[in-house]
C-alpha cells in the first residue's frame, strides 16, 4: 500500500539514481488524506494525488521549493516523471511510476 511507508528513488528513466554530493535521495511520502510530500534531490515538494481503479495514479498541484542546486537535471527528470505518471505498481517492496504500458519512469524502494 502506498500510504504505509515512504519511498526512496532507486531508478530514474531506466538508470540507477544517485544523490548529488551532500544531498539526500529523491523521495515520496503518500498520506491517506490525498497529499503527497517529498524531496526532488534538491528541493522539498508537496501536492496532491488521486487513485482510481486501484492502479491509476495522478499527481497534481505540485509546489516545489526554489533553491538552486547542482543536481538540477535530476530534479527536472524526477519532476517530469512524477508529472507524467498515470499508473503505478507495487511489487516486492518496489513502487513503479508508469505512463501507459511503457517501461517505468521511476522506481522507488520502500523505506524501512
Amino acid at each position: 500500500e502506498l500510504t504505509k511507508d515512504s519511498w526512496t528513488l532507486a531508478n530514474l528513466e531506466g538508470g540507477a539514481a544517485d544523490a548529488a554530493s551532500g544531498e539526500k535521495m529523491p523521495s515520496l511520502t503518500f498520506m491517506e488524506s490525498g497529499r503527497v510530500t517529498g524531496f526532488t534531490g534538491c528541493n522539498p515538494f508537496s501536492g496532491t494525488y488521486t487513485l482510481e481503479d486501484g492502479l491509476r495514479l495522478r499527481f497534481s498541484d505540485l509546489a516545489v521549493g526554489l533553491s538552486a542546486c547542482p543536481a538540477s537535471e535530476t530534479e527536472r527528470a524526477f519532476l517530469d516523471a512524477v508529472n507524467a505518471t498515470d499508473n503505478f505498481t507495487v511489487n516486492k517492496g518496489v513502487l513503479s511510476l508508469n505512463v501507459a504500458r511503457r517501461a517505468p519512469l521511476a522506481t522507488f524502494k520502500r523505506d524501512k
